[in-house]
């Protein structure tokens, strides 16, 4: 298996979900600074917030049905928050940091976080790890776990994860 890291284009339907959602990480991590930055430090950070989730290593260069095997594990998580308006929007912009730093350095093939369509305050994680260990390894990294102390004192009430074989998962 090749681990250099490799450019993942964007396909054209996400391309504008994608750099609009890394405009406003981009703002709104810059607007944390409390200082005013001019378009070329604004573009930089919009570069940068791209990078983290357009280039790493694993997931660019497999599907998911190839870099599985039977150690594969699929996790879906639901996370309650009690959150105001602008801290939601903080979360949303730190888990999005998350998910692109844990795609460029983790061993993870697909990691995704979504907002409930049917409740409010509800976030949906959906991971497949390629093992146990290395879903364990990331819930000890310093992004994870810098993430996670930012996020304990929103949780509304226990955070509900189901894991799975892939094997216990069969394509309709």
């Amino acid at each position: 298996m090749n681990q250099r890291l490799r450019f993942r284009p964007f396909r054209s339907v996400l391309m504008l979900t994608n750099l609009l959602s890394a405009f406003r990480l981009a703002f709104s991590l810059l607007k944390s600074l409390g200082r005013s930055f001019g378009p070329l430090v604004t573009a930089l950070a919009v570069v940068l917030v791209l990078s983290l989730g357009a280039i790493h290593d694993r997931a660019a260069s497999h599907t998911i049905s190839s870099a599985t095997n039977k150690e594969s594990i699929h996790l879906v998580g639901r996370l309650a928050m009690n959150l105001s308006p602008e801290q939601q929007l903080l979360f949303e912009n730190k888990t999005i940091a998350l998910a692109a730093i844990t795609r460029a350095s983790d061993d993870v093939i697909s990691y995704s976080c979504n907002r409930d369509i049917e409740k409010a305050g509800i976030y949906v994680f959906d991971e497949i790890w390629p093992s146990q260990r290395a879903l364990e390894k990331h819930l000890k990294t310093d992004h994870f776990l810098s993430w996670w102390e930012w996020v304990k004192p929103y949780v509304a009430y226990d955070l509900k994860i189901e894991i799975a074989s892939l094997d216990d998962f069969h394509q309709l």
